[in-house]
């Protein structure tokens, strides 16, 4: 199984959280979104929050890069991306 598929937001005791195996390479997530939660973000933007970074952590997996290491240029490239992709729905895709 491809790594990057293993990683999903879950619901826990404390709110939405990275989790899979792995989760543990992008524990500053987790923590970014428990931050939200104690600022009173709402659950559901929490939620979406969670699911653009998964989105994001994915994408560092496919390239092998470290939350750590990214540079700007890795956020432009990711950007790229995700401009570039082809949604279903999308106008113009």
């Amino acid at each position: 199984m491809n790594s990057r598929l293993g990683l999903r937001i879950e619901r826990d005791d404390h709110g939405w959280v990275l989790a899979g195996s792995e989760a543990s390479r992008f524990q500053l997530v987790n923590e970014y979104l428990l931050y939200l939660l104690d600022r009173n973000y709402s659950p559901a933007t929490v939620r979406a929050y969670g699911y653009d970074l998964l989105a994001f952590c994915r994408w560092l997996l496919d390239q092998d890069l470290d939350l750590a290491s990214v540079i700007t240029n890795d956020l432009l490239d990711y950007l790229r991306v995700c401009r570039e992709a082809t949604v279903p729905g999308r106008v113009g895709t």
